[in-house]
């Protein structure tokens, strides 16, 4: 179970937030233990859902998480999406990375007339979470735009196995999230663009007249 009591606030509620990804449980923990919501994290394998949004990947597996869970949950999925691509490869970014390499993601963008097309990219997240008082998921979105950078991925001590965040310059920024130091890397997240559906989420639950902790 973790939870914050720097802020010298006690856990209004409690939330088990299913992942394993570091970074999105450090996003987690910060907003929301800030606002006295306690956090549990959870490492439960839920299936990989087949859907179109990312919005409807997150909503079927926080039901799914509570199903199996019977508690209040929180889940939060990942997209990204290239215009010139129709969005492709949305949600189903972590396969097509894998099948093909984001080297691939690059050379789409070339036609056989050459020059290239746009490289203007989107890093969208959704947020799901249930509980015994829903009736369906709630769901909060952002996107992230940005470019893809074929000067980083040259740059690519290794390219087999590279993760898109490697290539993904935000916008306002230089240097893909991914190579950024640690330090610059906290900057940049704690941006409003950035953590305010953590902020809304956080709202949310502190404005609702109860939260079943079942």
């Amino acid at each position: 179970m973790t939870k914050d009591t720097r802020y010298g606030i006690l856990p209004a509620m409690r939330v088990s937030f299913v992942t394993t990804n570091q970074v999105k449980i450090a996003s987690v923990l910060r907003v929301l233990n800030a606002n006295g919501i306690e956090v549990e994290i959870k490492a439960i394998d839920i299936p990989e859902i087949q859907a179109e949004t990312v919005s409807e990947v997150a909503a079927a597996k926080a039901l799914e998480a509570y199903r199996l869970l019977q508690a209040p949950v929180l889940v939060n999925d990942f997209a990204f999406h290239i215009d010139a691509l129709n969005g492709w490869p949305g949600v189903y970014v972590k396969h097509e990375s894998e099948r093909l390499g984001i080297g691939m993601f690059l050379q789409m963008l070339k036609p056989h007339g050459g020059g290239h097309l746009s490289h203007i990219s989107r890093m969208a997240n959704a947020l799901a979470f249930m509980d015994a008082g829903l009736k369906e998921p709630k769901v909060f979105t952002r996107e992230i735009r940005g470019v893809l950078s074929p000067d980083a991925y040259e740059a690519l001590p290794k390219k087999q196995g590279a993760w898109v965040d490697k290539i993904f310059i935000p916008d306002g920024e230089a240097i893909p999230v991914g190579s950024m130091t640690p330090h610059r890397f906290e900057e940049w997240r704690k941006k409003d663009q950035i953590e305010t559906f953590y902020r809304d989420l956080a709202a949310w639950l502190l404005g609702r007249s109860a939260v079943p902790t079942d």
